[in-house]
């Protein structure tokens, strides 16, 4: 059987959206509703079937219920205390408090908090954004006609409404079990094959003539030269990478790090012959061909003769030069390595820059702090005014302003303006623009 039909048509998304543009005060410890007199109809479009008579509660008129998309984003002056700002959403019938964004206050600057959430209206339903703050005294609501930020509110008729589940059908008879067939017969067995021919055995070689006394029998099978190791890629001339190791000649020390400039591939061991460092396939190298059979023993100064030298492999491949990585900063002069052994009176190692700063930790790189060239601490700020302002500890902000004001602990911003707006802790923004502005509590 077909189930009920849908709650309401599938109209085409609409947006009311609102701002204030006068002062308004907040009192302590109390959540006050907050008014939208104004319709910013450059960016409205549709009908929401949204409607106010006082500008504070909103009421959704549509004939049946609707999902929608709640954001609002409210501004506070500046205060001397430490306490914390709210921002959230309530709808009538109902004591839940949506998009709850809660963030201390900053003493010498505006605080601007946002909040985004899906919920479900029906007939007659209302809703308002509630502020809330409790520092012991009243706080304004910042005036938009003064600033970039300011008091918002737009609602969002999400597109499409889903459907009443329809009924499920009866289930059908369970068909009838066949009868078990018949157990085949087991075939004969086959004849077992006949037994090859054993091959001939091969020819002994000739007795050589008679050597000097000096001789001695024929030398053994030279074996396989070791496989040169493969031509690895050509690393990232960003980031400069460390030298590779100078392969061990005697009991010279490591050389020290160049700094972080990309991998150039580890020059392999001078001592035994293993790999000669990640250098990209040079194909196998020939077998040595056999030496030839040895003649029996002749008299005390007779040896067999020596066998033809077998073919010279083929010379393998020359592997594929990687691919050249983008040019990045410079990093920092690491430590010198381990000192070798002594050498002339006169000699000592090479001096490193003196204009860097020094490391202690290995990993610390070098970047620009806006007066100076600096080590790195317990956060990671790469990009142009990422983590500029007011980083919190164990951060990261990669790209362009990512995690640019007030990013929190322990949060990560990836992308150009990631998490740029006062990033909450705990919190991860991957993508351009993800998490803007006032992302939440490890969201």
């Amino acid at each position: 059987p077909t189930g009920p039909g849908p709650l309401g048509n599938m109209p085409s998304s609409s947006y009311l959206y609102l701002i204030s543009s006068g002062i308004q005060t907040i009192n302590s410890a109390i959540g006050t509703p907050v008014t939208f007199p104004s319709i910013d109809s450059s960016n409205t479009i549709g009908n929401t079937l949204i409607t106010t008579t006082d500008n504070i509660v909103f009421t959704y008129n549509g004939g049946v219920s609707n999902m929608f998309s709640i954001n609002s984003t409210i501004t506070y002056t500046s205060n001397t205390d430490s306490t914390s700002r709210q921002i959230y959403i309530q709808k009538s019938t109902d004591t839940s408090l949506y998009g709850l964004v809660s963030i201390p206050a900053n003493s010498t600057n505006i605080t601007t908090l946002s909040t985004s959430v899906s919920i479900l209206l029906i007939p007659g339903q209302t809703f308002s954004i509630y502020a809330y703050q409790n520092s012991g005294v009243s706080v304004n609501l910042a005036d938009i006609s003064s600033l970039v930020s300011g008091n918002k509110l737009d609602a969002i008729l999400l597109t499409g409404v889903i459907g009443s589940t329809g009924y499920t059908g009866t289930t059908g008879f369970t068909g009838y079990t066949g009868t078990t067939g018949f157990t085949g017969y087991t075939g004969t067995t086959g004849f077992t094959g006949l037994t090859g021919y054993t091959g001939l055995t091969g020819y002994t070689g000739h007795t050589g003539p008679a050597g000097n006394a000096t001789n001695t029998g024929a030398t053994g099978c030279t074996g396989f030269t070791g496989y040169t190791g493969v031509t690895g890629f050509t690393g990232y001339t960003g980031l400069t990478g460390f030298t590779g190791f100078t392969g061990y000649t005697g009991v010279t020390g490591f050389t020290g790090y160049t700094g972080v400039t990309g991998f150039t591939g580890f020059t392999g061991y001078t001592g035994t012959t293993g790999f000669t460092g990640i250098t990209g396939y040079t194909g196998y190298a020939g077998a040595t061909g056999y030496t030839g059979v040895t003649g029996p023993a002749g008299d005390s100064t007779n040896t067999g003769s020596t066998g033809s030298t077998g073919y010279t492999g083929f010379t393998g491949y020359t592997g594929f030069t990687g691919v050249t990585g983008y040019t990045g900063i410079t990093g920092y002069t690491g430590p010198l390595g381990n000192t070798g052994p002594a050498g002339n009176a006169t000699n000592t190692g090479s001096t490193g820059p003196a204009f860097l700063p020094s490391a202690s930790s290995f990993g610390t790189y070098l970047y620009y702090n806006g007066s100076s060239w600096v080590t790195s601490t317990d956060n990671i700020t790469i990009g142009s005014s990422a983590g500029q302002n007011a980083q919190g500890s164990y951060s990261v902000a990669i790209g362009s302003n990512a995690g640019n004001i007030a990013q929190g602990d322990n949060s990560v911003a990836i992308g150009y303006q990631a998490g740029q707006n006062i990033q909450s802790s705990g919190s991860i923004a991957i993508g351009l623009y993800a998490g803007f502005t006032g992302q939440g509590i490890n969201s």
